[in-house]
Order: C-alpha cells, then structure tokens, then sequence
C-alpha cells in the first residue's frame, strides 16, 4: 500500500520523501509508527544522529488505531481499532506486513477483538500470542499469531469484574496488558475496578486463566492505567491514572504475586483530585531511571530507581511542549524519546542523558492533522 505523504511536518528538518530509501535503512534511522484517534496509521522517521524527526505521511488507513505494537524480526505491525465503544458492537484487531524498503504496511488480517473498544495489546513472541484489554467491556483476550503474520480468531476470553469508587468506575475497563518478564503471566491493570488482574498464559494453547491470587488491589479511586517490569523482573511499577500515581510492587514470579511497596504523587501536595490525570509509563534502556506523563500539567516526570530495593524517587520533571501528552516511547537505543501531545497534536523529541536520565527537548514540537496516542519503533 503506498504510503500518503505529507510535506513540511518535521522536527529539525523538512520531512523527507518516501524515495528516499537509502535513509531509511541507515543503521541510525528508525521509522515510528504513529497511532492516533483519526482514521489511519501515521509514519514518521527519526534520525537518531541529529535528533530530527520528520512526519512521512499516512501508512495505513484503520478506524482509532490508538496502540500498536511492532514485532522487527518478522516486519509485522499489530494495531487495535478501538471501535465499538457504544456498547454494541466489538473491536478489532489488525496485523500488516511492513516492508522494510520503505515501511509500507500490506494488511494481513483484521479479527474482532471480542470486546468493546480495545485499546492495549502486547505481543508475546516466545509463544506467538497477542493479548488484547477491551477498555470499554473490560474483557481481555489472546490471539494466536500464524507463521505468516494473520491472526486467528481468539483463544480465550476472560472478563474483569466489579466497579469502583467513583463515577468513572461503573464498570471494569481494562487498560494494559502486560506480559511478565517470564513470559508465564500476563498483568491487567483496570481503571474501572482498581485492581490489577493476573492471569496465566498457556504457551501452547495461547489461552489465559485465572492466577491465585486473581488481582491485586489499590486504593479506592486510584484507577490503575498502564505498567512496567523493572529489567531483572523482580519489581512492577503501576501508573494510576485517577490518582495519577507511581506506585511500585514486589513481583513473585513463581507464584504470580504482587506486593505493594511504595506510592509516590506526579502532582505537588494538594492537588485536587479533579485536576489528576496520568498517562503513560516506560523504563530507560537501563533500568535505572523511569518516565511518566501527566496529563494535565502536560509534563514528563523522571525517577531514578534503585535497583536493588525497588524503591523509587522523582528527580525531574520537564514540560512537553504541547498540551495533554497521552503517551511516549523509548527508542531501542534508550537515547530518544518521542511524546505524543494528544490535545495540541504535535509530537516532541527528547534527548536522554545516558547518565543522568535527565530530559531536553530537542526542536520545537511537530504539528500533525490529527490526534497522535502511540508509538511504535521499527528499525
């Protein structure tokens, strides 16, 4: 599929054209998929030697593609579409080819997602599953991923169950699925019920169940979001989005427990909790220092982590450049990171300091046509 262009989006430079072939493969460059909540799939490239990023154009039109998720090796693209939030139909999920020349996508397969707006997947290559969290049904489910890419319909099902303490909490809303470093769990904060559900995963079967303990639970109203395993696996940070929340947990691979340690506020003391809301979460290359967004202070907040306790603390906080910054990625090098600034629609480029973790924007922000919510690297 030919990809749309778009001339004169770019960060530190004017955006390159697709013909340009040659750049893309530079061991320096990578192409950033851009979810959004339009109707398409968005291509941008990074040059990592002088921190430009340039918007390419649309690479694939699908309704809300608002995750996405890249398996390199194989040159495919997962992608929710995040349909169905009426209550009334389902989702779907959808897997393309990439071409490597040009980062084209080919659409290999969509399936249902079998919920209501699905807006999380993770990949677990090991066993060729993808896990999918249904926000607005609160179901959770896995595929099965074929040897040429396409999906099969899922092979379980399961459901979160039970409602909060606040009006956004009516009802369960999966929001992450989180594949533990074993690969023998997978991890499900949910807004709607703050609990984080723990499931096994089948590695044959690609099927889910229930762990014992099922969840683990956070404070009423904290409303848990997204998740990260530290990089030895022992310890799992959890971003609340309602209390807009780091909180950090003991993980018991064996038995597939979590046990609370630490909460730490992104927002200074008395913030009213109508003016919270966190969004994203993500480890340094390293381990040693991690980011999260805050929405409404439309800032990227650093920790510095200790490694071996777990225990965390803030040592930064730098402003987007743009308005609500929903979610932001890491590049497999651990030296850039690209943050969507969901409101304002531009993306912004940081520099990491390898030794510091500190934060610096590079160029000023790029403005694209829509809403941009995810990020996905292929090298």
């Amino acid at each position: 599929m030919a990809l749309r262009l778009l001339a004169g989006l770019a960060i530190m430079g004017a955006a390159c054209p697709l013909a340009a072939a040659p750049e893309v493969a530079h061991k320096d460059t990578m192409l950033v998929y851009i979810g959004t909540q339009a109707d398409a799939i968005w291509l941008a490239r990074l040059d990592r030697r002088q921190g430009r990023l340039s918007i390419v154009g649309q690479a694939a039109p699908v309704a809300r593609p608002t995750w996405l998720t890249v398996d390199a090796d194989s040159h495919w693209l997962f992608s929710v579409s995040e349909t169905g939030t009426d209550g009334f139909e389902q989702g779907g999920v959808v897997s393309y080819a990439i071409n490597p020349a040009d980062g084209a996508l080919t659409r290999l397969s969509r399936v249902t997602s079998g919920g209501s707006g699905p807006t999380y997947l993770a990949y677990a290559k090991r066993q060729k599953t993808l896990l999918v969290g249904n926000f607005w049904g609160g179901e959770v489910t896995s595929f099965p991923v074929r040897g040429d890419g396409r999906l099969w319909p899922y092979a379980s099902l399961m459901r979160d169950t039970g409602k909060g303490a606040v009006p956004k909490q009516s009802m369960p809303h999966a929001h992450a699925t989180v594949l533990d470093p074993t690969g023998h769990f997978v991890l499900v904060p949910d807004m709607g019920v703050d609990r984080v559900f723990i499931y096994r995963l089948a590695p044959k079967t690609h099927q889910l169940q229930a762990s014992q303990p099922a969840f683990a639970t956070t404070p009423p109203g904290t409303g848990p979001r997204h998740g990260v395993f530290s990089r030895d696996g022992r310890f799992f940070y959890l971003l609340t989005e309602l209390s807009a929340e780091m909180r950090s947990y003991r993980w018991d691979a064996k038995r597939g427990r979590l046990t609370a340690m630490q909460a730490l506020p992104l927002d200074p003391a008395g913030t009213p909790v109508s003016q919270k809301s966190a969004a994203e979460i993500a480890l340094g290359k390293d381990g040693r220092f991690l980011y999260a967004s805050n929405r409404i202070r439309s800032t990227i907040v650093t920790y510095a982590l200790n490694q071996r306790t777990g225990l965390a603390r803030q040592i930064g906080e730098v402003p987007t450049g743009g308005s609500r910054p929903r979610s932001f990625a890491i590049d497999p090098s651990g030296q850039w990171m690209i943050v969507g600034n969901q409101e304002s629609q531009t993306i912004s480029l940081f520099r990491i300091d390898q030794v510091s973790g500190a934060l610096q924007r590079t160029g000023e922000p790029v403005p694209l046509p829509t809403k941009p919510v995810a990020f996905a690297f292929y090298p």
